[in-house]
């Protein structure tokens, strides 16, 4: 209620709570009301109950807006948003406007992934709000992990993450001796490829999470792996002669702008380019 105008909302217990909340705080707070197409995560997957709890905020709770009703697609069950998809949403939405006998100002089709629609020009008309993160951060979800190549419009560089090379070194790539697990418990799977010239940055899972993942900007390198506080890659195919206290740039995917940001000793430089 202090920080912000808006929440998502889909337990009536909150709801009650952000209640008291706004009448402490003199305040009035604004809700989006959630319902579960089928990704499985946050919403009421009962209809009726969420054209009941919606009437109720209407009439029961005079500090809390009823702003609208909205849906979360992709993020866990990976389910895919879809026309069909809006549409039920946006049918929701008229059985609660006839309920509260007024229209909702917002009804919410979902995040990043739902952004497809309006790109191919399929998004029903009644949906008139996305909450969109990583396309607008990274623009990269849809381009590569989706395949939509017309999508240059989103830029895909505004995000870059800096780390140094604090060794370089000719290893085997066959780890020697009796195999047991890793620092995270997992059993990898290596390939021989003899020996090679391979670099260790100042960066690890605990900074970004998956490292494999990681887009290395440096021509001809690769990741291979690493630990909590390092990241191990191959550099005998760069061009550039890596050595130590050389830095290397990537871009991000979501995971890794989700972990990097979160740390407190990882330094963010925020620069500002005026575009003509």
């Amino acid at each position: 209620v202090a920080l912000c105008e808006t929440s998502l909302q889909s337990e009536w217990p909150t709801l009650l709570a952000l209640e008291e909340e706004c009448l402490r705080q003199n305040k009035t707070h604004r809700v989006i009301v959630m319902t579960d197409l089928g990704d499985l995560r946050e919403g009421f997957w009962d209809k009726k109950e969420l054209v009941d709890v919606c009437e109720r905020v209407e009439r029961d709770l005079p500090h809390v807006h009823l702003a609208g009703i909205g849906v979360n697609l992709t993020c866990y069950g990976s389910t895919k948003p879809t026309p069909e998809k809006m549409n039920e949403l946006v049918g929701l939405a008229r059985q609660v406007e006839q309920r509260i006998g007024r229209k909702l100002e917002i009804v919410s089709g979902g995040a990043t992934s739902s952004f497809t629609l309006v790109h191919w020009g399929t998004m029903p008309a009644g949906v008139n709000h996305l909450r969109i993160g990583e396309a607008i951060l990274l623009g990269k979800d849809l381009q590569v992990d989706w395949g939509i190549r017309d999508m240059d419009y989103l830029r895909m560089d505004a995000l870059t993450l800096r780390a140094e090379v604090v060794e370089v070194k000719d290893k085997p790539t066959y780890p020697i001796g009796e195999f047991a697990i890793d620092a995270f418990g997992r059993k990898p799977v290596y390939e021989d490829r003899g020996v090679r010239r391979r670099a260790i940055l100042a960066l690890g899972r605990a900074d970004v999470g998956e490292l494999e993942s990681l887009i290395p900007r440096e021509q001809g390198l690769t990741v291979i792996g690493g630990s909590s506080d390092h990241c191990i890659v191959d550099v005998e195919d760069c061009p550039r002669l890596l050595a130590v206290g050389d830095v290397v740039e990537f871009s991000l995917c979501y995971s890794h702008m989700l972990y990097a940001t979160a740390r407190s000793d990882m330094r963010i430089n925020f620069k500002h380019t005026q575009e003509e």
